[in-house]
């Protein structure tokens, strides 16, 4: 992590992995910030995602 950051928050959610990152991907790009998002797991059984990873200008953390 190239901007200092040592810790990586963690947005506790209800099988809501992915429309969390989606949400707030669209709330934080349309304020100009660089935003990307992830689906780093998924469940075996049905594909559903299990956690996401979510970058905010550089600034990193995970829903799940």
């Amino acid at each position: 992590m190239g901007n200092g950051q040592k810790i990586v928050p963690n947005i506790w959610c209800n099988r809501s992995a992915e429309a969390v990152a989606a949400f707030y991907e669209a709330a934080f790009g349309a304020a100009g910030f660089a935003v990307s998002s992830e689906v780093a797991t998924r469940y075996p059984e049905t594909g559903e995602p299990v956690t996401t990873n979510l970058t905010i200008d550089g600034f990193k953390t995970s829903s799940a």
